[in-house]
């Protein structure tokens, strides 16, 4: 009997890790294509080897996901010159999907919304389904991090590791932050 139990302690655990993707730095994204809240077609593909991209799943239900789109706004307003994106994908389902587009537009949010009404990518890069959840991927397409929930203060942690991904990919970022600590 105890041999049954370990067996099937196994076969899930084995199950688990052969068809749950990891995330680990240094991993490079699969592509995906995913409609934006004005229907337009938004492919990662067309981002990589051109763009820093932060990847956020959020749902308009979620409180922590509302509390960091505010601090997500303000990021992308400071990089979105310096070959950075953010696509935050709503995982709202067919019930609660028409909620999305005058949430961003009541908030003004400038960033691109995608939808991801079936699950399909939220599966594929967070099957744990953990709201708010965070890729940052550098310019190759290799994950740099992932962050899960949103705490106060996350953002300042995120703020650093993309100004750092910037720094690395933009000469000219380098040479502003220089003349500006010289000032």
């Amino acid at each position: 009997m105890k041999n049954r139990y370990i067996c099937c302690f196994l076969s899930i655990v084995i199950v688990f890790f052969v068809f749950c993707p990891v995330l680990n730095a240094g991993t490079k994204l699969a592509d995906f294509s995913l409609k934006d809240i004005n229907q337009k077609n938004v492919r990662l593909k067309d981002y990589i080897g051109k763009k820093v991209i932060l990847i956020d799943f959020w749902a308009t239900w979620c409180k922590p996901c509302i509390r960091e789109m505010v601090h997500l706004e303000k990021i992308y307003q400071e990089f979105q010159e310096r070959d950075f994106v953010i696509f935050c994908i709503s995982v709202d389902n067919q019930t609660t999907i028409a909620r999305v587009k005058p949430f961003v537009v009541a908030n003004k949010y400038s960033f691109p919304v995608l939808l991801d009404t079936n699950s399909t990518v939220l599966n594929l890069y967070n099957p744990t389904k953990t709201l708010p959840y965070s890729i940052l991927i550098d310019k190759e397409g290799k994950i740099v991090n992932t962050h899960k929930g949103y705490s106060d203060g996350d953002e300042k942690i995120l703020l650093e590791e993309i100004k750092t991904l910037i720094s690395d990919n933009d000469p000219k970022a380098v040479l502003n932050e220089e003349s500006s600590k010289k000032e």
